[in-house]
């Protein structure tokens, strides 16, 4: 069994409980939005529904048209690739419930195009555990103007380097990553980076890109992004920084991690 299939079995197997807890009916037909075996989740659960096999911005868009009510994914892949590839989900639903392995969602009656809400008041998180201002930790690569609360990347490749740990008894940790930044041009090419280590060797990579801008660049604008970091077999060691491979001008304030 590869690893995609043995995810899957992983995050579904407790599917039909965590259905019932949530009281939906066994006769709900269930939308499995990351699934890679068509039927597992199904026969795990013995609830019924459809399963989303390829997915991409158009496949995810048709198939919020079909007919169910509920819709299931994994939280490891809501994190790392559906809500960047398909940011409108929190348009279509509502949050019911999340657990380690699986979001439960519920399907809108009415779909209102708009801005895309919050993440974390989509998922209805608690407050933070632990909240970490960047400009007021021991940092590597800073890059902040002097007596200034404003930094600036221009001839570097990094800037704001933070690292920490991941005990092997966290099943996963959730972080917030969030912040104010500027750019002079409609695009940029920065990068915010989650480098995780293993006894030196590299487990875990996620690079997330800035949103491109058609009227706001040229002035400070907020930005949120949450990032799921699995746990090890051992302690685990992460470094969160900010990438500019094409050492562009680049400006960031009110840099902060919190820690779900």
């Amino acid at each position: 069994m590869n690893d995609a299939y043995a995810n899957q079995y992983r995050n579904y197997q407790n599917l039909a409980s965590f259905l019932s807890e949530n009281g939906v009916d066994k006769n709900e037909k269930i939308f499995v939005i990351d699934s890679y075996a068509p039927n597992m989740s199904f026969l795990l659960s013995e609830y019924s529904g459809y399963a989303l096999i390829k997915r991409n911005y158009e496949t995810i868009s048709e198939a919020m048209h079909l007919n169910y009510k509920y819709a299931v994914v994994s939280t490891q892949y809501f994190f790392g690739e559906l809500y960047t590839l398909f940011p409108e989900i929190t348009q279509y639903f509502n949050c019911i419930s999340m657990n380690q392995e699986l979001i439960l969602l519920e399907k809108k009656s009415n779909f209102q195009n708009g801005n895309v809400r919050s993440l974390g008041a989509f998922l209805k998180l608690n407050d933070a555990k632990r909240t970490i201002n960047l400009k007021e930790e021991n940092l590597e690569n800073t890059n902040y103007f002097p007596n200034s609360e404003e930094g600036h990347l221009n001839h570097e490749m990094y800037g704001m380097t933070y690292r920490f740990e991941i005990s092997k008894e966290e099943h996963y940790t959730l972080i917030r990553l969030s912040g104010k930044y500027k750019v002079e041009t409609q695009k940029t090419s920065v990068l915010y980076v989650i480098d995780t280590k293993e006894q030196e060797s590299n487990v875990f990579y996620q690079a997330l890109p800035f949103e491109n801008l058609e009227k706001q660049f040229n002035e400070y604008i907020e930005f949120e992004k949450f990032v799921l970091i699995p746990a090890g077999e051992k302690q685990r060691q992460v470094a969160v920084f900010l990438y500019n491979p094409n050492q562009e001008e680049f400006y960031y304030k009110d840099l902060k991690i919190d820690f779900y």
